[in-house]
């Protein structure tokens, strides 16, 4: 704490911009790390809400991906033994006429026929005046009650939408309370009866799923076996929580593409930490020998240095989160647009896991320490007298050796060389491989020939500067020390 307080805090008060970047560096990667998860994650949790909510109370779905399942399905299923109900499903999205950029998105059951088995919509929460006329009249629809008072409907209010098929006249006939699917998109909801949301989102003859209740104390196997029986090919039949991972699948590449933004970002950091750190060192290479001469032992000047690293890890995490949860709440809204293309899904909720947070901070507290562990044992390695030259020599940075260098280019090499003669396509796992070994060397390398370039702009800087009258001397007074 001594060699901390003494040393430490001096030299980084001393140099704050080098150290505000090392900190900037830690912490672009933590907020990468964050907001890669938390943008997956809460992603995720909104299409597993909408699975849930619009399932209501299924234990089997027939699907069939875009292509729907024919509706004549839902008529054979109610034969199979041990089915209690069977619960026909579409959904789409339809923009407003006189607003194109608003959209309401509408779902399409059997609101009056599913009883309390189902309970998508609890029928308390239901308010029709007349019942019959929303059955029968095309395009009738219910709206969400928080929705239809934001937006001035009534019921009777005609509503001008776009649709599949052409301009469409939706008729408010009733409201609905917030609840179950309609809470999902803020209440921008349209119910309809299954029948007329067919018409309206051009799905005549199919439906996007059929959801089956099972009777209390049936079989799940024997069921399911039957309903394959029944289904023979026209769908496929599961249970609700593979809807969940098909949202899953669905984002696998997104949070593919996302953890391996990540990645980069702490690659990049970590050779940006690495250099400074070992400048950092370098410029205090008389203090050190000062301090190995006087008989410090070399493990403590290690628990020295390891505290720093500590420290900086420690700033940094405690920016990088934060920072990491902006960027993904600021992403949440874009990602959803860009999901929302395959599958509708209410817009994601921030979700945090506190794991998310420990496995970021762990990281940047990890890679301040492994940079600053590889940069002391190189230091430390050295004979003491060496360090204590003259402050003007010993703070100068090392150079790099050519061997160095010449891995770095062997990388960038090896790199073009796998860009050129990869196939065209790859498995998945491959490809996800490929794109991320291609990534580090490409990085490494250029992290180890980058002290060639700056070398060379320096010397080329200081050749101007000794050509340039004036140059060399306004330099060097603003370096003197005013008392």
């Amino acid at each position: 704490m001594w060699l901390f307080r003494e040393l430490s805090l001096p030299h980084w008060a001393a140099h704050a911009l080098r150290t505000g970047l090392a900190i900037l560096s830690i912490a672009v990667g933590v907020a990468a790390i964050v907001a890669t998860s938390v943008v997956a994650n809460s992603v995720l949790a909104s299409f597993e809400r909408m699975v849930a909510a619009t399932a209501g109370r299924a234990d089997v779905q027939l699907t069939n991906g875009g292509l729907g399942v024919p509706e004549t399905l839902a008529e054979e299923v109610r034969s199979v033994a041990g089915v209690l109900n069977v619960s026909p499903f579409v959904s789409g999205f339809v923009s407003f006429s006189a607003d194109p950029g608003k959209t309401l998105s509408v779902y399409g059951f059997d609101v009056l026929g599913d009883d309390e088995s189902m309970s998508r919509v609890p029928r308390a929460a239901l308010h029709i005046p007349d019942e019959a006329s929303f059955v029968t009249e095309p395009g009738a629809i219910i709206l969400a009650r928080s929705f239809a008072a934001s937006e001035g409907y009534d019921i009777g209010a005609r509503i001008e939408v776009m649709t599949p098929l052409g301009t469409r006249t939706l008729v408010v006939k009733g409201l609905v309370d917030d609840v179950g699917p309609v809470a999902l998109f803020g209440g921008g909801v349209a119910v309809m009866d299954v029948a007329s949301a067919q018409q309206v989102l051009g799905k005549s003859g199919r439906f996007d799923r059929i959801d089956i209740r099972l009777a209390p104390g049936a079989d799940h196997a024997m069921v399911t076996a039957a309903l394959l029986s029944v289904v023979r090919g026209r769908a496929k039949v599961h249970g609700l929580v593979a809807g969940e991972s098909k949202a899953r699948e669905l984002l696998s590449s997104l949070r593919v593409v996302l953890a391996l933004a990540g990645a980069i970002a702490a690659v990049v950091g970590f050779f940006i930490i690495y250099h400074t750190v070992e400048v950092s060192l370098a410029e205090r290479r008389a203090d050190l020998g000062v301090l190995v001469a006087v008989g410090v032992a070399p493990f403590t000047l290690v628990v020295w240095l390891l505290l720093e690293a500590v420290v900086l890890g420690t700033i940094a995490s405690a920016i990088g989160i934060p920072l990491g949860i902006a960027i993904a709440k600021l992403s949440l809204s874009l990602f959803g647009g860009v999901t929302s293309a395959w599958v509708i899904a209410p817009p994601a909720r921030l979700s945090i896991a506190p794991l998310t947070l420990v496995a970021a901070a762990a990281l940047g507290v990890g890679t301040a320490v492994a940079t600053m562990l590889i940069a002391a044992q190189r230091l430390l390695r050295q004979r003491a007298a060496p360090f204590l030259y003259t402050r003007a020599t010993a703070s100068a940075p090392s150079r790099r050796l050519p061997g160095e260098q010449a891995i770095g280019l062997g990388m960038l090499a090896v790199a073009a060389t796998l860009l050129l003669l990869a196939p065209r396509t790859l498995p998945y796992g491959r490809l996800v491989a490929f794109i991320l070994a291609v990534n580090c060397l490409i990085l490494a390398g250029f992290g180890l020939i980058s002290p060639a370039p700056a070398l060379l702009i320096g010397r080329i800087g200081t050749k101007l500067a000794d050509r340039g009258r004036g140059i060399a001397t306004l330099v060097a007074t603003c370096r003197l020390e005013r008392h």
